[in-house]
């Protein structure tokens, strides 16, 4: 087995999970004799974070100050060490990437983020909608400059390699080579998975079905960490199954539910309708229509080319009118697919399932999911070659 001359250190803010580990393709690199370390800060930037499903390694590290983490670079010393930053920059964290460009740390970013998150015409509204909090504004307009300035004064390295799932994403966030000196086609985790669900047979569903990729909203840990307010669970969970009653009999078919990977139901959440873990690219490859409210599981009704029916609650519209809906809204009108505020839906109402815009769903898939240089070719293998061509 060929072994790795260098130490590849992932920097992240969330802990380490199985996902991680194939996500990010951890696991790869450990297969071929890969030196690993996983150094998590989530308490340093995110505070205490409960992540199901979180495991410990011998190569995990934990931080709670910046002095620890500065220490450890030192002992790093000269070495030809990849820093893979599963933590994203702006302005807020400018104070942390200026740890790792002052010990002139060789990193690298992988953006696999799969979905719309604000047109321009959304940025606008977002903006508009903030003035009626002028802190928060305020705030939010001083990270963006302040991460800008750090850059352009070259307070912050570049990247070394910049991976992008899609050509808008490289486009977007990489800005050229002022922000990374290499860039790298990849493939989104999720089209990863969906090629090889490709190559399997049979269905977990019997009979006609709609899949609802489930987000786990009202129990979230992610909404605490961003100072967002929680739903309602019983006001959640009784709109999105009224809905499901009005679809499942207007369609003839029943609906499914994929659960979102942090979630624990009881049957009776969703009023005894079947409840898969861990198996959303099957049950979306045999669905008949996808109903989701913004999730980048969506990409599976993308690359399925399945009708989608995109969904928020009345709670929902006041909680999260400039942050999530926003997410809902683009992605939406950028896949062309129905949009129903359910708690405003009648029973005499026609659920419109509108025809796949095949042009539509193609330009996501290229825009966020793989790219003309990388869909034939697996991301693991891409991303081990560039580690060990250095």
């Amino acid at each position: 087995m060929f072994m790795m001359a260098r130490k590849i250190i992932y920097v992240s803010w969330i802990p380490l999970t199985a996902k991680v580990l194939h996500d990010w393709h951890i696991d790869h690199l450990i297969s071929k004799g890969g030196a690993v370390e996983y150094w998590d800060v989530t308490r340093l930037l995110r505070g205490e974070l409960l992540q199901i499903g979180a495991i410990s390694t011998d190569y995990t590290k934990y931080f709670q100050t910046y002095r620890e983490v500065e220490e450890q670079l030192k002992l790093q010393g000269n070495s030809d060490s990849l820093f893979v930053m599963l933590v994203g920059y702006d302005g807020r964290r400018a104070s942390f990437y200026r740890l790792f460009t002052k010990y002139d740390c060789r990193m690298v970013f992988i953006n696999l983020g799969t979905m719309p998150i604000l047109t321009q015409k959304n940025i606008v509204q977002k903006s508009l909608l903030r003035l009626n909090r002028p802190l928060t504004l305020a705030e939010d307009i001083y990270f963006k400059i302040k991460g800008i300035v750090f850059r352009k004064l070259k307070l912050i390295k570049p990247y070394d390699i910049y991976f992008s799932s899609g050509e808008l994403l490289a486009s977007e966030t990489s800005i050229g080579n002022s922000y990374a000196r290499k860039e790298v086609p990849i493939n989104s985790s999720d089209y990863e998975n969906h090629m090889k669900e490709c190559a399997k047979i049979g269905c977990l569903v019997e009979g006609a079905y709609a899949v609802y990729l489930d987000i786990y909203l009202p129990f979230q840990s992610d909404l605490e960490v961003c100072g967002m307010q929680a739903v309602t669970p019983s006001l959640y969970y009784s709109s999105l199954n009224r809905f499901f009653r009005i679809i499942e009999a207007q369609c003839n078919l029943k609906v499914v539910i994929a659960a979102h990977p942090k979630a624990d139901y009881h049957k009776d959440t969703f009023e005894g309708r079947e409840i898969f873990s861990g198996q959303t690219p099957r049950l979306v490859k045999n669905a008949e229509f996808v109903i989701v409210e913004a999730s980048t599981s969506i990409s599976y009704a993308v690359l399925n080319y399945k009708p989608i029916v995109s969904i928020y609650t009345e709670e929902m519209s006041h909680l999260y009118r400039d942050n999530f809906m926003l997410s809902i809204y683009a992605a939406s009108s950028v896949l062309g697919s129905s949009l129903y505020n359910i708690d405003t839906v009648t029973q005499n109402e026609k659920i419109n399932i509108r025809d796949v815009d095949q042009e539509k769903y193609d330009r996501y898939k290229y825009s966020y999911l793989t790219s003309k240089q990388s869909e034939k070719r697996n991301s693991s293998d891409i991303f081990y070659s560039e580690m060990t061509a250095w």
